[in-house]
């Protein structure tokens, strides 16, 4: 379907399933601009939304019509539920004991779960799974199953199957309309839900990926920097003479990138951002991958203020939180603290736990003058009051309610108003707190330690990235490229070490199987004939398409 068929069908109530959200939010931005190109002011929003999103939402419509006779629906488990509960089965088991790293281990096994439920490969044949590894992933596969029966969860790699099945069993309508837009490389797992959309009688399509059939250049240059360096002065040139164009920066390791790419950016799109900070929301530019939640100071700050509670911090770390704009009264007292830091410092103390510091605010408080400060004192009283009326062990959820007094206790994150940016990151800790406090679920009691460090790993492992208005230009990688269309592309880092990408086989399958079944990362061919299909087509997803590499 072309693009105008795809929309004239959301209006008559089609759903369009994107293959990732930026996709999604891509296909609603478009939509708004025909509907604004046909005249209209008002119009109803379409039903687009990413596979992962539309299949929860599947999941709710069965469960609300769950049949009397199975009982109660199975609990979905949420990523980090699911990763728990592979870290639980690998540490009971002989072979886990021996793993190093339990949970990169974890992570590993948890995708060749993923790519056997989507290419459908043969776990319950145990003839197939030879070799230590596998044999290994065999048994641990069969322990999760059997924990998964015996506490009614569902796994989400499993959740397509799930909705498969309810829709084959008439217990869950399907939409009259389907459209699947991105969908590159189609898992046979996706491929069986859609045929049994058909089967009940839903109109199942793909969109085809738009073709500007522009020009394309090819360029190197000596060094990564200079590449960037090149990247950026085009970006600043194409804005300056054609601000209404639609400027798109594909990079295939964009991880490796970003660092660079911010600070070049920064440099040659906003060079007055030297004398006065740059806020992220008033940059030219947006890059797609965004930092782990707890690389953002008002998060680094949080943990550095639960963590204190164990763990003595360093005389520098104090200074910091003295000086932090996030606790209460950091304005009244600023000079003051300011002024006890620096007291402070020639103590000649390298670390000092909360108690020790309450006992060197309160000489100072009995001496006056500058270096006082009441403010602090009594929020660090009642922070250490807080934290030696916790229990030595309790469940997530707890913990959860638990972490937020503290941070209250110290008036985190601050009296100031936040900005926009700063509000989305302290939302998106929230929401990292109810992740944490669902783990209770599939978990035991804990520790503080324990639980901080698992929360910890939760906002370490999430990717934000706070929203901001719509800019011309959008920096990104190469699968989140799919399907966009812009006026001038770069695809820059093109170098024989990124493109094609190196075979990356999941070690936990069989080789027999992966070749068999063609699986993703499993050979060099599969990467060559992947990276040309996605290679042709950014090639024709712009008028002017420059190619360069280091």
């Amino acid at each position: 379907l072309t693009e105008d068929r795809v929309f004239d069908q959301l209006e008559n109530g089609a759903t369009l399933v994107t293959v990732n959200r930026r996709l999604a939010g891509y296909c609603l931005d478009r939509y708004a601009a025909v509907q604004q190109q046909r005249g209209h002011s008002v119009w109803e929003t379409p039903d687009v939304l990413p596979y992962g999103t539309w299949l929860e939402r599947c999941w709710q419509k069965a469960c609300a019509c769950w049949p009397q006779s199975r009982g109660e629906p199975p609990m979905l488990l949420s990523s980090h539920q699911q990763q728990l509960v592979w870290e639980d089965v690998l540490a009971d088991s002989d072979a886990g004991k021996a793993l190093l790293h339990r949970e990169a281990a974890a992570r590993t096994v948890d995708d060749a779960r993923r790519l056997c439920r989507q290419w459908q490969l043969p776990v319950t044949d145990k003839t197939q799974w030879t070799g230590t590894d596998p044999a290994a992933f065999y048994a641990w596969a069969a322990e999760f199953d059997r924990r998964l029966e015996n506490h009614n969860w569902l796994d989400r790699h499993g959740l397509a199957d799930e909705i498969r099945n309810a829709l084959l069993k008439d217990h869950l309508s399907p939409p009259r309309t389907m459209i699947f837009y991105g969908f590159d490389d189609m898992a046979p797992q996706q491929a069986a839900l859609i045929d049994a959309l058909q089967q009940r009688g839903c109109h199942a399509a793909m969109q085809a990926l738009p073709e500007c059939g522009g020009e394309a250049v090819r360029c190197g240059f000596a060094d990564r920097e200079a590449e960037i360096a090149a990247v950026s002065r085009w970006v600043r040139h194409r804005l300056k003479h054609f601000p209404d164009r639609r400027i798109g920066v594909v990079v295939p390791r964009l991880a490796d990138y970003r660092q660079s790419l911010v600070r070049v950016f920064d440099d040659v799109l906003h060079p007055g951002a030297v004398l006065s900070p740059q806020q992220p929301e008033s940059r030219a530019y947006n890059i797609s991958l965004g930092p782990p939640l707890s690389d953002y100071p008002i998060i680094e700050t949080a943990f550095d203020l639960l963590f204190m509670a164990v763990d003595p911090p360093p005389v520098t770390r104090w200074t910091a939180l003295l000086l932090s704009p996030l606790l209460a009264g950091a304005d009244r007292e600023l000079s003051n603290r300011a002024a006890f830091d620096a007291r402070l410092r020639e103590k000649g103390e390298l670390t000092l736990s909360v108690a020790r510091m309450l006992q060197w605010l309160e000489k100072s408080r009995q001496t006056g003058g500058q270096g006082n400060c009441p403010i602090f004192y009594h929020h660090l009283q009642q922070f250490l009051q807080v934290f030696r009326q916790l229990p030595k062990k309790q469940a997530p959820a707890q913990w959860s309610r638990d972490f937020s007094s503290l941070l209250e206790a110290l008036g985190w994150p601050g009296e100031r108003p936040l900005n926009s940016h700063e509000y989305q990151t302290v939302s998106a800790w929230h929401e990292a707190l109810s992740r944490f406090a669902a783990l209770g679920d599939v978990s035991v009691e804990m520790r503080y330690a324990d639980a901080l460090d698992m929360l910890k790993r939760i906002v370490d492992q999430t990717l934000f990235q706070p929203e901001g208005g719509d800019v011309a230009v959008q920096v990104m990688g190469m699968l989140e490229a799919g399907g966009e269309v812009f006026d001038d592309l770069w695809i820059m880092g093109i170098d024989q070490s990124a493109w094609p990408p190196s075979p990356r086989p999941n070690p936990f399958i069989p080789m027999h199987l992966q070749h068999r079944k063609n699986l993703p990362h499993s050979t060099p061919a599969r990467e060559l004939a992947y990276s040309r299909q996605l290679t042709r087509r950014l090639l024709s997803a712009a008028e002017n398409v420059t190619v360069s590499y280091p």
